[in-house]
């Protein structure tokens, strides 16, 4: 894609946005617009003998809800528990790195699986189409589900089963070299 095609998308989402568009439009850019498509989202084995990985290391999804540091704090606290288990004598070093890996990956995992499906811009599910009229009429509902946006709110505490499931669905984790790669 060239840069004027790339300028020429940029500038016609911008005007989607009408006050954001006249903002962006009265300063001066300074260089080409570039951007991001099709990211590689995967988890990577985060742990062998003596070693573990932590944030984009471990593990890299599309940017969309700007979960990195977050990832990266949630990894840290659990490989801290894991490591003070193992300094407490109730495991090795190496049973606790493979502990923090089990579960960085499933605490992580249902976020990842949403992320990557925001990530392919897909039309809206039906079911959570069904939801929108309730979230502009209740503020904890709009709240709640922000909050899953951002990751500060589960998601098991806004979306039904069969919603995450189907995030679930949407993720292909075939790829070889990263063990659970979208």
């Amino acid at each position: 894609m060239t840069e004027s095609s790339r300028a020429s998308k940029f500038d016609a989402n911008l005007a989607r946005v009408p006050q954001l568009d006249v903002r962006v439009r009265a300063g001066q850019r300074e260089s080409p617009v570039t951007g991001t498509h099709m990211l590689p989202n995967y988890f990577r084995q985060a742990h062998g003998p003596g070693w573990t990985l932590l944030g984009d290391a471990a593990l890299h999804r599309d940017p969309i809800t700007a979960q990195g540091i977050t990832n990266a704090f949630t990894q840290a606290a659990i490989l801290a528990e894991q490591l003070d288990r193992a300094f407490g004598g109730e495991r090795t070093i190496d049973e606790a790195t493979a502990r923090y890996d089990e579960r960085q990956f499933s605490v992580l995992k249902p976020m990842f699986d949403y992320q990557v499906h925001l990530a392919t811009m897909q039309p809206l599910l039906p079911e959570l189409a069904a939801q929108v009229p309730a979230l502009a009429a209740d503020r904890d509902a709009a709240g709640a589900f922000i909050g899953a946006f951002l990751g500060s709110v589960h998601l098991r505490e806004v979306f039904p089963p069969a919603v995450l499931e189907r995030f679930e669905q949407d993720v292909n984790r075939n790829d070889a070299e990263n063990r659970r790669a979208a």
